[in-house]
């Protein structure tokens, strides 16, 4: 007799434009370039503002590595024993056995407004993870509207319900 086979792991990502993030990674590490190429061509006299380009182009090269890290990994994936919620500086790992509650809700996000006109509100997908040692974990789910499909195979694989709270909405930023 075999052993059951493993479940494999579900991600789920945002859609990107895979344009704008090959034009918004190149133009970040191009600036860092110039940067550092304007610090590198003044090695000779060091003065207060070549340090400023060599720091700022340092700077944009290690935010580029961090951009192009964030845009390639998924932002939640649910393992057999675990879900991992990727973030842009911080990563979480979440055992399903220490999952107190699981919460999913809409919400409006009122926009500012724009040349003084009101813009629709935005509606985003958010999950609320609460586990044993009292940590709450905001995020909004990687894709737009309502995500059906990551509810069900999230509450098969933690074994436990996703409350569905209803809709609620955001403070005005005006």
């Amino acid at each position: 007799m075999s052993a059951p086979s493993p479940l494999p792991p579900l991600s789920f990502q945002q859609d990107a434009n895979r344009a704008a993030v090959i034009f918004v990674t190149t133009a970040v590490a191009l600036f860092a370039c110039l940067f550092l190429l304007g610090f590198i061509s003044k090695l000779s006299y060091l003065g207060p503002d070549e340090w400023f380009l060599g720091i700022l182009g340092a700077t944009l090269v290690v935010f580029d590595v961090f951009l192009i890290r964030y845009f390639k990994r998924r932002p939640l994936v649910l393992n057999e024993s675990d879900m991992e919620i990727n973030r842009f500086f911080r990563d979480h790992r979440i055992p399903y056995a220490d999952l107190t509650i699981l919460s999913a809700y809409l919400e409006k996000i009122h926009q500012p407004l724009i040349k003084g006109t009101r813009m629709p509100p935005r509606i985003v997908h958010r999950l609320l993870v609460k586990t044993k040692d009292g940590r709450e974990i905001l995020m909004t789910l990687p894709s737009f509207g309502f995500n059906a499909s990551l509810i069900e195979a999230l509450e098969k694989r933690s074994g436990m319900a996703v409350d569905r709270l209803p809709e609620r909405e955001s403070k005005p930023r005006w």
